[in-house]
């Protein structure tokens, strides 16, 4: 094919909204990291929390120890061990330009076990994060590389798998490259919600936005409302919507969904669709989602329009806003269409009837004090008891920013301060000074930290540094700060040690630690004074090995470190006999 006809093809399609990209990767480079039928429990892009789902999370049919195969042939260029995220984690390059990720393992093959276990003793950590060189772990395409588990921050047995890019880094939907998923089960829409937008919109009977359920009946969506609703001025549409499956035993369940293209009048107004994204840009799912919905509901009504502080560039064509000017006193007929990976499609028609005026926009008074914050302007605010840093940048939108202070809680060393709206999403950090009015020794000074608290009581450690009187923290939420104290160390509790008469194989030693406040931060232990390695599940608190096999009893130096984020530290030794 010449140039010229390529581009005369790839014009046409782009003019009839068609997307090629699965064209332009490699369909049969890659095959199954597993032996067993792939059942997608997580789809490439997911919202979750503050941030998109990076890969497609793989049924292991509830269990660990599934092998896991190299999908091509390459070498092993990073491994990462943590006790959180990923977990076990090994990243395979690729000579076409690409690397698959493979996440939660249980464990590697005895080639790469060997030689992580060799690194963690070099390096006398558990977790490590190391880029390794080509020569050293070659793999085969199908060559079994490890065994699937549930480490790191999985909440159920399952292999987490990624295609990304080798020299951008982003992750890429694998499923363009060739993986059969069987699909037939259309999309599910199940919410509808619209917006006033920059203080310019009415939602008539509403004012500034309003929510609708949806209605599946005989196929055909309908909201459950008005079925025609009137509106004026600037306004904004999103939708709750579900890629339906169903697994190998016939349960149908719900997934992110793959694509929303929202017209005007058979116009298209709006579209995206997750291709790929940068890991620099992930956050921005807290734009692209009605964050508030999802805070106060756990709903993820996804935006048909993008905020003025949204760079993601999942946007099928980034000159179109989505934002939609209502005045013309004529009926417009929104049409949203919904679509997973495997081209099954769901749609919805919604009847606007636009206002050609309104004697005034009916909207709230700000709260008392409050001041404009936006995507662009931030501010500095300094008073007696706290001091807040909200850099440009820091919200995805316009939004009225007010504090407050009531007395302190239980335990709690300073006012208790309410800063911002916990319903509005931060992007860049922002940086709260918050001034001890208890009396502190100087000795105790450095284990103050910031804490806020979240739903049902549960507080959070924020940290913080003390300077004059106030202790500093960036974090990335509004929400109700105060300063609490931490002296109390970690706790330690015996789950299992090698005892005389123990078998001499395979002996295992096991604790569980827990923090009450500041949480772990580190720990250390030894056997007759050299490092020895204890694996971390940071989801339980357990801290496992296995004792060096031995073939006559004798006695041995235990000891066993850990210490909080504000340095309090307990140290646990036992005579081990093995």
């Amino acid at each position: 094919m010449t140039k010229s006809v390529a581009l005369i093809l790839t014009c046409f399609f782009l003019a009839q909204g068609i997307s090629f990209a699965q064209s332009v990767y490699p369909a049969n480079y890659f095959s199954s990291p597993l032996d067993i039928p792939l059942v997608v429990i997580g789809t490439f892009g997911e919202i979750r929390a503050d941030h998109f789902h990076s890969g497609l999370d793989l049924s292991t049919n509830e269990q660990e120890g599934k092998k896991v195969y190299a999908a091509a042939s390459g070498y092993v260029s990073r491994i990462k061990i943590a006790p959180d995220g990923f977990g076990k984690a090994i990243y395979i390059t690729h000579p076409n330009g690409y690397v698959t990720v493979y996440a939660h393992l249980k464990k590697f093959n005895p080639v790469i076990e060997k030689y992580i276990h060799k690194l963690q003793y070099e390096k006398e950590s558990f977790a490590i994060d190391q880029y390794s060189v080509q020569a050293e772990l070659p793999v085969k395409k199908g060559e079994v590389i490890a065994y699937s588990g549930s480490t790191g921050g999985a909440e159920g047995p399952h292999l987490h798998f990624e295609i990304r890019d080798a020299k951008t880094e982003w992750p890429i939907n694998p499923l363009f490259f060739g993986f059969k998923i069987p699909d037939n089960i259309p999309p599910k829409i199940s919410r509808l919600k619209i917006y006033s937008l920059h203080s310019q919109g009415v939602v008539i009977n509403a004012i500034e936005s309003a929510t609708y359920k949806v209605s599946n009946e005989s196929g055909e969506n309908k909201i459950l409302g008005p079925q025609v609703i009137n509106v004026f001025g600037s306004i904004g549409l999103g939708i709750e919507a579900e890629d339906k499956k169903m697994d190998p035993d016939v349960k149908e369940y719900s997934l992110g969904i793959y694509s929303i293209e929202m017209k005007v009048d058979g116009n298209k107004a709006y579209s995206f669709r997750f291709d790929k994204f940068s890991f620099d840009e992930t956050r921005y799912a807290n734009a692209h989602v009605d964050y508030e919905e999802e805070t106060l509901h756990n709903a993820k009504i996804q935006r048909c329009y993008r905020l003025p502080g949204n760079k993601l560039s999942i946007d099928a064509d980034p000159r179109m806003s989505g934002e939609l000017n209502m005045n013309d006193g004529k009926m417009h007929d929104i049409e949203f269409t919904t679509t997973d990976f495997a081209g099954n499609t769901t749609s919805m028609h919604l009847a606007l009837q636009s206002e050609t005026s309104l004697a005034s926009l009916p909207f709230p008074s700000p709260p008392d004090d409050a001041t404009i914050i936006d995507s662009e302007k931030g501010i500095n605010i300094n008073t007696y008891d706290i001091n807040l840093r909200i850099p440009a940048g820091a919200v995805y939108d316009e939004t009225w920013f007010s504090f407050s202070k009531s007395s302190d809680s239980k335990n709690a060393l300073s006012s208790l301060h309410h800063v911002g709206d916990k319903t509005v999403a931060v992007n860049n950090p922002l940086t709260i000074e918050i001034k001890v009015t208890a009396n502190i020794p100087a000795s105790l000074q450095q284990k103050t930290f910031i804490i806020s608290h979240g739903k049902n009581g549960v507080i959070k450690y924020e940290g913080g540094e003390w300077k004059n009187g106030f202790v500093s923290a960036s974090v990335r939420h509004f929400g109700d700060f105060e300063v609490m104290l931490d002296t109390i160390p970690p706790t330690i509790k015996v789950i299992e040690v090698p005892v005389s008469g123990s078998p001499h194989e395979n002996l295992q030693i096991a604790f569980q630690v827990k923090d009450n406040l500041s949480g772990m931060e580190s720990y250390r232990a030894t056997i007759d004074g050299k490092f020895f390695l204890l694996e971390f599940d940071a989801k339980t608190g357990m801290l496992a090995g296995e004792i060096p096999n031995s073939k006559t009893d004798k006695k041995h130096n235990f000891a066993l470190s850990v210490s909080d984020k504000k340095g309090n530290n307990t140290l646990y030794e036992v005579v081990l006999i093995y």
